[in-house]
């Protein structure tokens, strides 16, 4: 009868975990965005894991893999912003840590130096604005709200007001364009846009919003891969924390190589070894920071961006943040 019942035993355990576990013989799914964050991501991509797959997306995409009845993403980078309202109750997953901590340049064709000492100078000026209704605007946004600088979003050059800064959302084709003094634009391709158009690096959105930047790109986990393969989580823990040492002893060609073996196909990749180079990565602010050293700084942002637009944001549960 002993035998009999652990048997029985041995059979509904084995069964759970075939059913509930991330196994080693089951595929550990990651997905992040091309650009800054797949950068900071090959450190674990040039990590010998057995049974997972990277996927670089198209950014526009990246909330479809951790919504849904099917999670495809056990491991996700994406904006703070979108982290928040998606998975921000902890029901599936958890916070792993900040990737990035802020990527984002003022250019212009004037040669002029912004800080929080004169951010008054950008008054009755026109800046054209990547993403303005997310990460890039809300933060920029943030910035001139704590400074008590006047802004106001416009949808036309010739809207411009002479006492605020003038807010436009624009596409990447139109960065260069006479009809604004100055543009809001990520690294990499801001070191790009410069180059190409002749613009000049006048301001770091992350020096103006404070010493350490912001927390821009975090990365998420399923709970059930933190339950069921704590082994692996510490693991891609480890290479995320190693990734500085990694990525400035490798070469271009390298990290631009591990992202191409996991783009997603058709995807054309944002960079390659003929226009990345280490101070477009530098720029980029890349620096993986576990949860319990960044919790902080994330609610600070948080309610910062909730000062500007409450709807952008949403508080993070205890279970997301622990």
């Amino acid at each position: 009868m002993k035998k009999i019942i652990l048997t029985i035993l041995s059979t509904i355990l084995i069964f759970n975990c075939i059913l509930g576990c991330k196994g080693a013989s089951e595929t550990i799914s990651v997905y992040s965005p091309d650009g800054a964050p797949a950068i900071a991501l090959t450190p674990a991509m040039n990590e010998s894991f057995d049974n997972v797959k990277f996927n670089v997306v198209d950014g526009q995409t990246i909330g479809s893999f951790v919504t849904g009845e099917d999670l495809k993403a056990d491991i996700c980078v994406l904006p703070i912003n979108m982290a928040s309202k998606l998975l921000g109750d902890g029901k599936n997953y958890k916070l792993l840590g900040t990737l990035t901590h802020g990527n984002f340049y003022l250019l212009s064709k004037s040669d002029m130096s912004i800080t929080t000492d004169n951010l008054q100078d950008l008054i009755g000026l026109t800046i054209g604005v990547l993403q303005l209704k997310n990460i890039p605007g809300l933060t920029f946004k943030s910035v001139l709200l704590e400074n008590g600088i006047s802004y106001g979003e416009i949808t036309s050059p010739d809207e411009k007001k002479a006492n605020q800064v003038n807010l436009i959302g624009i596409s990447g084709t139109e960065i260069g364009s006479a009809d604004f003094d100055a543009f809001l634009v990520p690294s990499p391709q801001a070191d790009l846009k410069a180059k190409a158009l002749n613009l000049n690096f006048i301001a770091s959105l992350q020096e103006l919003y404070g010493k350490n930047g912001f927390p821009q790109a975090v990365v998420a986990i399923k709970n059930s891969l933190i339950d069921n393969n704590p082994k692996f989580v510490s693991d891609f823990k480890t290479a995320l924390l190693d990734g500085n040492n990694f990525i400035s002893e490798s070469n271009i060609e390298k990290i631009c190589d591990l992202i191409s073996n996991n783009l997603t196909d058709g995807l054309t990749p944002t960079f390659t070894a003929k226009n990345l180079t280490f101070k477009m990565i530098e720029r980029s602010s890349i620096k993986f920071v576990e949860t319990k050293d960044c919790k902080e700084e994330i609610i600070g942002f948080i309610s910062r961006i909730q000062k500007v637009d409450g709807n952008a944001v949403k508080t993070l549960n205890d279970k997301f943040l622990n």
